[in-house]
């Protein structure tokens, strides 16, 4: 009797492990393939944060890592951006081959977008092939 009371609470509790909601998010990561990169602002498609880091300041990852033409002397502006358009982060310019980290004050759960423009307002347009991602881990 005891053993069929003790089978019966450990299936209880394991059900009821099962349904407690837990809260994890994917770190979620943007392609820039053959993204065009011009001396004005282009927004790329928007992301959700979903690491919170305002106590110790957060980061952002740009991962710039070639040009379409392969010129490795490129350099692309971006800052991060919330829904409205309002920065979250400064500028920050990045070279072909590279990969910036950057301190940003935005908050999990919510939509990001990087801005882009030529690091060098002489550039030409170009296209490149990079990635990015709200959150650095």
């Amino acid at each position: 009797m005891i053993k069929k009371s003790v089978k019966k609470l450990g299936a209880l509790m394991l059900i009821g492990a099962m349904m407690v909601p837990t809260a994890s998010y994917a770190r979620e990561i943007g392609s820039l393939k053959y993204y065009k990169i011009t001396t004005s602002e282009q927004t790329s498609p928007y992301l959700k944060k979903s690491n919170n880091y305002n106590a110790t300041g957060g980061r952002y990852v740009f991962n710039f890592e070639s040009t379409a033409s392969g010129d490795s002397s490129a350099g692309v502006k971006h800052r991060l951006v919330n829904s409205n358009g309002s920065s979250r982060s400064g500028n920050t310019i990045t070279y072909s081959g590279k990969r910036s980290v950057c301190q940003n004050t935005a908050s999990a759960k919510y939509i990001y977008a990087v801005v882009t423009e030529s690091g060098d307002l002489f550039d030409k347009d170009f296209f490149i092939n990079a990635s990015w991602s709200p959150d650095e881990a």
